[in-house]
């Protein structure tokens, strides 16, 4: 319901696009109740926000030397998602817990 509101604020010119992640400990799906993994989620749609640039350049950069700087982290994960998003007046991550 929240998300569902922010999305639809955003269409209506009157907010951010939010970043989301809908946690679960589902023994099916157990990467997806760790940290690295939510961080990668918001680090990919942080990447492409609906009206921002194509690639942030923070992310550019990053690609461009992937082969030499190997997997990213949770730290270089979590700084790129600060870096992507700071150019934001307002940025609204959202990550759903609450049945979990």
């Amino acid at each position: 319901m929240v998300l569902q509101s922010l999305i639809d604020a955003h269409d209506q010119q009157s907010g951010p696009y939010p970043i989301y992640f809908y946690y679960s400990r589902d023994e099916a799906e157990k990467k997806r109740s760790e940290p690295l993994q939510v961080m990668r989620c918001l680090l990919c749609q942080s990447s492409d926000l609906p009206g921002g640039p194509l690639l942030h350049s923070a992310l550019s950069s990053r690609f461009e030397n992937r082969r030499r700087a190997g997997d990213i982290d949770l730290k270089e994960a979590t700084d790129l998602l600060c870096q992507t998003t700071k150019d934001y007046l307002v940025t609204y991550l959202v990550i759903d817990t609450l049945d979990e």
